[in-house]
């Protein structure tokens, strides 16, 4: 019975590192799929809820030590009955320090832009393309493809007389994956940066009965605020 205690009790100090790791690298993926086709890099505050979520995990994993000699489990609860004795560090000194640096990204992210440079390096540049007109038949999807890299941000724009289905895409080993989902809409004006390095498709589907005209106009800037394409 001692010996199946102990192996539980790692068991689940294993389990909740191992949560806790994997927390950390998921949610941060999770904030800037949140931000994809919106402004990317992510917003600060997107980020900062991800680390503050990572570290009220890590606070778990510090519960489960306690000061003595070396480090022991705290209490019965967790990891099997063990002495009550104090905690290598408080849990509301944790929870409080994570607020308050969730509190003060909050507060710059909604002074200032994580990334102004290459933003306003996107948006001249897109300003400086010349955009193409097209008329789009019924039931027909229009597609224009190009590679990205990481270092690559797409700043997009176009205008439809009617609402279009739209979505940005990728293939790998025959396989579609989305990297903007399709969704109508009649006008946007967003920028995008991938993960991979991929030939993405914007693409363009008209839904509806009757011819729909279509403007649009791109442009993809590198991470040294250079031009590399302009249509």
């Amino acid at each position: 019975m001692k010996i199946a205690s102990k192996f539980k009790g790692r068991l689940c100090l294993i389990s909740l590192a191992a949560w806790a790791g994997v927390l950390g690298p998921a949610d941060m993926a999770w904030a800037h799929r949140l931000s994809q086709g919106d402004s990317l890099p992510a917003p600060l505050w997107l980020y900062a809820l991800s680390v503050m979520a990572t570290l009220m995990a890590a606070v778990a994993i510090i519960d489960a030590f306690v000061q003595g000699e070396g480090l022991r489990p705290l209490r019965g609860g967790l990891l099997g009955h063990g002495p009550m004795v104090h905690l290598l560090v408080p849990p509301i000194a944790i929870g409080g320090a994570v607020v308050g640096v969730f509190i003060v990204l909050l507060s710059v992210s909604a002074v200032d832009d994580p990334s102004p440079e290459i933003k306003a390096w996107s948006a001249s540049a897109l300003e400086q393309t010349r955009a193409v007109r097209i008329t789009m038949p019924p039931g027909i999807t229009f597609e224009h493809c190009l590679t990205l890299t990481p270092d690559d941000t797409l700043s997009y724009w176009f205008q439809a007389d009617q609402p279009l289905v739209f979505d940005i895409h990728y293939h790998t080993q025959n396989v579609r994956y989305d990297a903007i989902d399709a969704h109508s809409v009649r006008h946007e004006q967003r920028t995008y940066t991938p993960f991979l390095t991929q030939e993405y498709c914007l693409t363009w589907q008209n839904p509806v009965s009757s011819p729909i005209g279509l403007s649009w106009a791109f442009a993809v800037t590198t991470s040294g605020d250079k031009a590399r394409l302009i249509p």
